[in-house]
């Protein structure tokens, strides 16, 4: 994201498809897949005015307990990052594929102290639905 220098794996904007400048994507190598599953050109967060994102988000997919909770960490370090070094009021949220009870822990000291607003455990269908919905209300 500009003026961060992070990486995000998933960013919600605030303007039109029309406004994204795609030709710059292009130009860029960057390769970007929007809501319709359409390839329109990953690095896309790196590219756009960060005032005009909503949301950002870390996917991560981690299925044994030890690499899981490295992953854990460099998403909880991305988006404290953001949170740092925001001028506008940015959602932050992470969907990790495993959650073990060391990172559950962690999930909770993060949310109680703000760092980020939502977390999703990929494997919970519940919990997915409930992150979609909380990003459709944005």
């Amino acid at each position: 994201m500009p003026d961060i220098d992070v990486n995000m794996d998933m960013v919600l904007i605030d303007a039109s498809y029309d406004e994204v400048d795609l030709q710059y994507l292009n130009d860029k190598g960057v390769e970007t897949i929007d809501m319709l599953g359409k390839n329109i050109t990953s690095e896309v967060s790196k590219h756009l005015d960060i005032k005009n994102c909503l949301a950002c988000g870390e996917l991560k997919s981690g299925v044994s307990p030890n690499g899981a909770t490295q992953l854990w960490k460099s998403a909880i370090s991305a988006v404290r990052k953001v949170r740092r070094k925001s001028t506008t009021d940015i959602k932050t949220f992470i969907i990790p594929s495993t959650v073990c009870s060391s990172i559950a822990k962690d999930i909770e000291h993060h949310l109680a102290e703000g760092d980020v607003d939502k977390v999703a455990n990929l494997t919970k269908i519940h919990q997915l639905e409930d992150i979609c919905e909380w990003l459709i209300g944005i």
